[in-house]
């Protein structure tokens, strides 16, 4: 059967103990152990068929084991194995039911059960079912009563071999052995290997097995490149942040926005080198020399009408800047812009107009709030359109016309879309489409651009963080709802100052400039009061009067209670237990308020001393003297450490008329000869020394 697989064809007519395969027939093996003969208790490598199938099963039924040959102990296999020497290593033999103990007791009958005997590992035979054994080389088969006529196809294979059905009493399996031992059975039946045959398979008695090495592929298993090309897959993608995630998931994992999530193109593999690149262009405008650009390009400022707004962004608007503008809902930003574009329509002169688009309101509610803050200029124009294409429209009639566009505010970039670009409007690529064709239309006509940004609850600038470093200025306006005062900061500025602030006070008819802050958080007091101390903290390059307030109270809870209201909660927690070690007061069996004057957020190290001067005061229950200011850096140690800013701190305390500073170490060379000899100041290493100084039974650390 040159050519076809082994024990492939139909079972042979009867047993007659020779091999029916091409070749010679094999010699009979010692013992009576021919290749034709099976005593069904093969190696579980291969089974013979027709009537020696037969014969096994006739020979399994009987309980008893037919018996061994004098001689010493060999393997019960050792007959399928030609030249096969010595003994090999017995495996030990299970008690069966039915088997003889000592003492002439028989073991109980007990139901057969599919399971697998101990062995040597990775060898089965293929006739295990419900009601058959498995047993690995070494133990003896049990064949059940439908091996007979059950397919043996349909039967369960183990690990680590295959069987094929076939006809009747046939099967061929694969099997798959360790190293070592395929390295003593391969020279065994080394004669016995046909040209018809695998170089990989061995005849062992009337069956068939092929031998191979753990380390080879299956042979119906084609060998494969072991670099698979992966289609791209698809991802989704939030509108709010633009965090990507390869399954959709009801929250976004970076912003916490639900059903923010959108299903995305999927990102192509990248394109060879060179591939897809485009030709070189001529550029539209010569590369030009830095000195020449330096000493003739001088940048011409518009005004923005507001001195604070100026002193911001750095003494007004740049030709081409994009300025966004972000802040809480109702903190103001739609009215700061509309006084903006007021004042610059106002002061541009004739020709020149100004363009106020509104994505959130319609014309007639703009101009409600124009009358409510006196913007009533003839160069300034309103619009309400959500199109990005309608706002880049009335750009084009403005130039096409004879008047001069002097600045163009939008409200806001979060609503206003694009009919190009797919999404809703908010999201990541629409709002990134709506900055980049206000920013392209900026830089090429020179012309300022004000945007007004949308934030989120962690206030933050809604939308991709790339919507900051695309524009050149962002300006947060900051305040509390429940007071009049409103904070302009800069937290990027390419042509400016990025850390100046400027205060404003929201009043019926708009914001209004406060050119002294600390007017706001100066007490009207005639006499000083227990647990209250006065600093000046800096915000950005403006130092401000700040008062810090403390409450101690004595309760009968367990627990007392902690609570802060414009400072940090942890710092003032440490702080709290730097004034009771170190200042001698007792509050933790008390309970304890600590907040700042006028809702004013303290953030400054600078007012360490000041929150600890105000606890020990009010643990105390004793007033500090109405002219000291305390400036200073308190560590765990209980040191005063200097702050920045020493200079412009003590100058505006003396302007507000305090005469009495606490100082840290080496304050006094940083502050110059007028202040020096407007106001005292009293140095203090540590806290202990600060309390002794402004109360006078104060107690040393």
């Amino acid at each position: 059967m040159t050519g076809a697989r082994p024990c492939a064809g139909p079972p042979p007519a009867a047993s007659t103990g020779t091999d029916t395969s091409s070749g010679p027939a094999p010699a009979p093996l010692p013992g009576g152990a021919g290749p034709g003969r099976s005593d069904g208790r093969a190696w579980g490598l291969a089974r013979s068929s027709g009537a020696e199938h037969s014969d096994a099963h006739e020979q399994h039924a009987r309980r008893d084991p037919p018996p061994r040959p004098p001689g010493p102990r060999h393997h019960p296999q050792a007959h399928l194995l030609p030249g096969l020497r010595g003994p090999l290593p017995a495996v030990p033999r299970r008690h069966r039911p039915g088997d003889r103990r000592p003492g002439g007791h028989r073991t109980a009958q007990r139901p057969q059960r599919h399971h697998a005997g101990p062995g040597v590992a990775g060898v089965r035979d293929l006739r295990g079912g419900p009601a058959g054994h498995g047993h690995r080389l070494g133990l003896p088969l049990r064949p059940h009563q439908g091996d007979r006529d059950a397919d043996p196809g349909d039967r369960p294979d183990h690990r680590g071999l295959r069987g094929r059905g076939g006809p009747a009493g046939h099967a061929r399996l694969r099997v798959r052995l360790p190293e070592r031992l395929l390295t003593r059975l391969l020279p065994l039946a080394g004669d016995r290997t046909t040209s018809a045959r695998p170089p990989a398979s061995r005849s062992l008695g009337a069956g068939v097995v092929v031998l191979r090495r753990v380390s080879e592929p299956a042979p119906s298993v084609t060998r494969v490149s072991t670099r698979t090309t992966r289609a791209p897959r698809a991802e989704h993608r939030c509108a709010e942040c633009g965090w990507t995630t390869p399954r959709w998931v009801g929250r976004c994992g970076q912003c916490q926005a639900w059903g923010s999530l959108t299903e995305a193109a999927p990102l192509l593999a990248s394109a060879p080198r060179g591939a897809g690149a485009p030709a070189p262009a001529a550029p539209a405008r010569a590369a030009r020399r830095a000195s020449e650009v330096v000493a003739t390009g001088r940048l011409q400022r518009l005004p923005t009408g507001l001195a604070e707004v100026d002193r911001v962004v750095g003494g007004g608007l740049v030709p081409g800047q994009v300025l966004l503008l972000a802040g809480e809902p109702g903190a103001g930003k739609s009215t700061l812009l509309l006084a903006v574009a007021d004042a610059v329509a106002a002061a541009a002169g004739p020709g020149a107009v100004v363009l106020y688009v509104s994505a959130e309101e319609s014309v007639e509610q703009i101009a409600v709030r124009a009358r409510r803050t006196g913007a009533r200029s003839e160069q300034l124009l309103l619009a309400d359109d959500t199109d990005l294409g309608a706002v880049l429209g009335h750009v084009e009639q403005l130039s096409a016309s004879s008047e001069r566009l002097a600045l163009l505010v939008v409200d806001s970039v979060q609503t206003v879309s694009s009919s190009e670009v797919e999404g809703r409007p908010g999201g990541v690529s629409q709002v990134m489409a709506v900055a980049g064709a206000l920013t392209r239309l900026a830089k090429e006509r020179g012309l300022p651009v004000c945007l007004v940004g949308q934030v989120t609850k962690e206030t933050t600038v809604a939308g991709p963080r790339s919507l900051e470093h695309l524009v050149d200025t962002t300006l947060t306006l900051e305040g509390d709802r429940h007071t009049a005062l409103r904070l302009l900061r800069a937290v990027k500025n390419r042509y400016g100052p990025a850390d100046e602030v400027a205060c404003f006070e929201q009043t019926d008819t708009g914001l209004r400039e406060v050119p002294d802050p600390s007017a706001l958080f100066r007490g009207t007091r005639d006499a000083p009061v227990p647990g209250t101390c006065t600093t000046i903290t800096v915000e950005g390059r403006r130092a401000l009067l700040a008062e810090v307030q403390a409450l101690v109270a004595p309760t009968q809870a367990p627990v007392p209670r902690r609570a802060v209201s414009g400072l940090d909660s942890a710092r003032t927690a440490m702080l709290t237990a730097v004034t009771e070690r170190h200042a001698k007061v007792a509050v933790h069996a008390k309970e304890l308020y600590v907040s700042s004057a006028g809702g004013m957020r303290l953030s400054d190290p600078g007012a360490d001393l000041a929150v600890c001067l105000a606890i020990a005061s009010a643990a105390r229950d004793r007033a500090l003297p109405a002219d000291v200011a305390a400036l200073g850096e308190v560590a765990l140690s209980g040191d005063v450490r200097a702050v920045p800013m020493l200079q412009a701190r003590a100058a505006e305390a003396v302007r507000l008329g305090h005469t009495r500073l606490l100082v840290p170490p080496g304050a006094v060379e940083l502050v110059d000869e007028r202040t020096r000899r407007a106001a005292r100041l009293e140095v203090v290493g540590s806290l202990g020394e600060a309390v002794a100084a402004v109360l006078p039974d104060g107690a040393r650390s």
